[in-house]
């Protein structure tokens, strides 16, 4: 019986003692040498690549950037335009695409489906991706898409 206890206590105290060692190699020391190799090989971005004025930092380069080019996903229909805004020399804002800022402090609009601002975007975006498939593939694909009901399957989700 005392085998049994001794054997059962010596395993215990091996997997405690493997699972602090893990713990601090991985929770620990692992975190701090990347931390630390990145601040040495890349310090601008592990600081967060932050963007300055007049000596405050007031954004990050990469947080909320409009992706605009076609090999980037796009983004959630209600999720669009994340407070990325353009002040013209007439003080108003816009967002890259011309189309006002909402005044939005962070995030994004996020539309409802019964939104018809969501709706006019949704019909927007079919429409100039059934373009962009004709050019790419020709009108083959688009019209197969169509043939599919893609739009009235959109129309049907979003009201």
């Amino acid at each position: 019986m005392k085998e049994n206890i001794k054997g059962m206590l010596h395993y215990t105290r091996q997997a405690f003692g493997v699972s602090l060692v893990l713990m601090l190699l991985c929770g620990l020391l692992f975190p701090l040498l990347l931390s630390g190799i990145s601040a040495i090989l890349f310090p601008h971005q592990a600081e967060g690549s932050l963007i300055e004025i007049n000596g405050k930092a007031v954004a990050a380069e990469n947080v909320g950037q409009e992706f605009t080019e076609d090999y980037y996903l796009w983004s959630r229909p209600s999720a669009y335009h994340y407070n990325v805004y353009i002040e013209n020399a007439d003080g108003t804002q816009t967002y890259q695409d011309g189309t006002e800022f909402s005044g939005i402090g962070s995030g994004s609009n996020n539309y409802a489906p019964s939104n018809p601002e969501l709706v006019e975007r949704v019909e927007a975006d079919m429409a100039l991706f059934l373009e962009r498939m004709e050019q790419e593939f020709g009108s083959h694909l688009a019209e197969k898409i169509r043939e599919k009901n893609f739009l009235r399957v959109a129309e049907r989700v979003w009201k």
